[in-house]
């Protein structure tokens, strides 16, 4: 006849459980971390058209908090990808035909939900929301550039996601 036998650890564990789980109740959770996009938390990363971006979310919160899809449509770079429900380029027209399902209430939370102190950015574009929206300067193919010839080019909507909790 055999026997099952409980592993010494597993009858340690049962036993002890009970401490386990009062001492976690006492123990204290640390608040969550505050947002530090690198635009006002310098890091290596930090580009100089920060500012920039921080203008740019400004403008584009004050359009969609509004509730104006043309003032919106007119900060995006077309084709626009839109990787909510799949993978796909929109245009303008296709943007403003389904403006509220593209732009759902917790998309529209999250971003106007950022802060100055949450825009993050690198070779690829700014960010807020944990990556729900992305936008960046808007350079012609051809253009010769430099820090200081930035300024004169929009910056732009290039992506949305989905928003992630």
């Amino acid at each position: 006849m055999r026997r099952n036998r409980c592993p010494f650890a597993l009858v340690t564990l049962i036993a002890f459980l009970p401490a386990i789980a009062a001492s976690a109740q006492r123990a204290q959770v640390p608040p969550p971390s505050a947002p530090q996009g690198n635009c006002t938390h310098h890091d290596p990363a930090t580009r100089p058209d920060c500012p920039a971006a921080i203008a740019f979310l400004t403008k584009f919160q004050g359009a969609l908090k509004s509730n104006d899809p043309d003032a919106v449509a007119s900060l995006v770079h077309y084709p626009l990808l839109v990787t909510t429900g799949g993978k796909r380029r929109i245009s303008r027209t296709q943007l403003l035909a389904d403006f509220d399902h593209i732009f759902t209430p917790t998309l529209r939370v999250a971003i106007l939900s950022a802060t100055r102190d949450d825009v993050w950015g690198n070779v690829h574009g700014f960010m807020v929301a944990r990556g729900a929206i992305w936008f960046d300067t808007v350079i012609p193919r051809n253009a010769q550039t430099d820090e200081k010839s930035l300024a004169k080019y929009p910056m732009k909507l290039i992506t949305i996601n989905p928003v992630y909790p």
